[in-house]
């Protein structure tokens, strides 16, 4: 299937969005202004209609609301729960009654899951950035009943700031750099209870990654989907001694039941920690199961609650011989006295692991074994998508072609001499409108005017020029195809990330001296300032807009 739509989902998945009154909505068509145009989201917290969940939930995350993001389902079958009185009131209605148990039903990842999947590129964006600053998991991946998808596109914009060991401060791109990956999955139902142990490996005092509620209802999105966030270097004696950002991936629900999800995971990690269950009518199905990870990844620790080595860890070491005993490392609960000593003996083994495994990953590596080998659709990888993206990166290698120093001179040309002065005179008439009198401040205003003019006719000889007039008149051509086909954020996100990686080069190449950098920097903003200048320009010069091929309607698109 090449496209998600309501046909993509199981019977219950459709359910589950009827109940959430989300229908309508998927996929992708909850945008950033219909989740604005709700008021206060405090104020609406006593909502007690199912159908007010997912605006309120999505507008607590905009809002940076974590407390009511995380208690909104709570509040609201607390709010809708009958009271004393109606329980012994035989006539009471009995809507409040249904409306508590349909809340007793909804896990709360569950439907963060269903609003993720309903909101549009932008919004998505703004989601993941809000989570990511706030320490928070992302939605990374999730598993329909006749597809499956993967977002690259919303993490893209991350910028990792960290100390390393060395106590230097350092800064990753999470959009063109590579990292370390760490993969938690968990095979049956197991004691330890893998959220908890994840969540102090990231962060000892901030729930990551949300743990399962006592919801009595299954999960019907998350299950199986896969949640990303960033463990960072930390100084602290008692963290995870790590040299670079490390991109841990948690996968939702047991992996038995989602091999595909846990192939994929093996296959991009470079180390999976695996909670196995001691359910010994499960260790025969356990352990075919962790002889495929083994298959597709080597650097695995296990983690088990009991004393004794399970039979079928010993099946697997016979199978695979020392191979197996040397990777494969086993922490056992039972063997620690407190959940501190547990941590810390994961850490240990983990620290080694990532040291001594050389595998790394992009998110373009993520987003091509997802396509190529899983048949995931990821979001960036669309046709539509890819060639927005391409359309920008065109854009970028042109201006690169010229040196650094000439970039903004020779294809942004109205950002120049003339545009310093016009920018002078504006300033100046504000500034001595009280120095004259009504007469000497018509005559500054005609003189003002004059100048102006001559200047924008220089400008106008500027934009004569072949280079300067075909890159901005591509870049306007560009932009209204990528607005007319809804694909406007994702063309200017892409360009303004190609563009900081080339500012990034050029800083860390040192190709330009230190005095020129701050002039060479070359972003999305100089552009449209540049489009700013060429409207005023030519605002009262048809004739010289259509020989310049300017689009009509220039104004509106800018």
């Amino acid at each position: 299937m090449n496209s998600v739509t309501l046909k993509s989902l199981t019977e219950k998945q459709r359910q589950f969005l009827e109940t959430l009154q989300l229908s309508d909505k998927f996929p992708e068509k909850i945008s950033l202004s219909d989740v604005m145009t709700l008021r206060d989201e405090s104020e609406e917290a006593a909502a007690q209609s199912i159908s007010d969940v997912p605006m309120l939930m999505l507008k607590s995350v905009v809002m940076n609301n974590y407390q009511l993001f995380g208690s909104l389902l709570s509040n609201l079958a607390s709010s809708a729960a009958p009271t004393n009185e109606d329980e012994d009131d035989d006539w009471s209605e009995d809507s409040n009654t249904e409306c508590t148990h349909s809340m007793a039903l909804l896990q709360h990842q569950d439907v963060f899951l269903a609003c993720y999947l309903c909101c549009d590129a932008p919004l998505k964006q703004v989601l993941a950035e809000k989570l990511f600053d706030c320490k928070l998991a992302v939605p990374l991946s999730w598993f329909g009943g006749y597809v499956s998808q993967l977002f690259t596109l919303p993490l893209r914009t991350g910028e990792l700031k960290y100390r390393g060991q060395d106590k230097v401060s350092k800064q990753k791109c999470i959009n063109s750099d590579s990292f370390s990956v760490l993969s938690v999955i968990r095979l049956g139902n197991n004691a330890v209870s893998k959220s908890q142990l994840i969540n102090r490996c990231v962060h000892d005092k901030q729930m990551v990654f949300r743990e399962s509620s006592t919801s009595l209802g299954e999960r019907i999105f998350s299950d199986g989907s896969i949640e990303q966030t960033w463990m960072l270097p930390s100084l602290n004696d008692a963290d995870l001694k790590l040299n670079e950002p490390v991109c841990v991936l948690n996968l939702r629900g047991d992996a038995v039941k989602c091999q595909q999800q846990m192939r994929f995971l093996a296959d991009v990690s470079t180390c999976i920690i695996v909670s196995l269950s001691d359910d010994a009518d499960k260790q025969g199905e356990i352990g075919d199961v962790l002889k495929k990870v083994f298959h597709h990844n080597q650097d695995i620790i296990l983690v088990i609650s009991s004393t004794k080595v399970p039979d079928f860890l010993r099946q697997l070491r016979s199978h695979f011989g020392d191979t197996f005993k040397e990777k494969v490392r086993i922490v056992k609960e039972a063997d620690r006295k407190t959940s501190s000593e547990l941590l810390t003996d994961v850490k240990k083994r983990l620290h080694i692991k990532m040291i001594e495994s050389k595998k790394s990953m992009t998110l373009t590596n993520l987003g091509e074994i997802a396509e190529n080998s899983y048949n995931m659709l990821v979001d960036e990888r669309q046709p539509a998508v890819q060639q927005v993206i391409s359309n920008a990166k065109e854009l970028v290698d042109t201006a690169v072609r010229f040196h650094a120093t000439d970039r903004k001179k020779t294809l942004l040309p109205l950002h120049g001499q003339p545009w310093h002065e016009i920018s002078k005179l504006q300033k100046d008439r504000v500034r001595d409108a009280q120095k004259l009198t009504g007469n000497e401040r018509v005559k500054q205003e005609e003189n003002d005017n004059l100048k102006i003019k001559e200047l924008r006719r220089q400008q106008i000889e500027f934009l004569k020029k072949g280079n300067s007039r075909d890159f901005i008149l591509r870049f306007i051509k560009l932009f209204k195809e990528a607005s007319d086909n809804g694909q406007i954020s994702i063309f200017l996100r892409s360009l303004k990330l190609f563009l900081d990686g080339e500012n990034t080069r050029i800083q860390k190449s040192n190709s330009v001296a230190p005095a020129d950098l701050q002039a060479s920097v070359f972003g999305v903003e100089h552009i449209f300032r540049e489009l700013s200048q060429l409207y005023e320009a030519t605002l009262n010069n048809e004739r010289v807009a259509e020989q310049l091929w300017i689009p009509t309607g220039l104004s509106c698109h800018t």
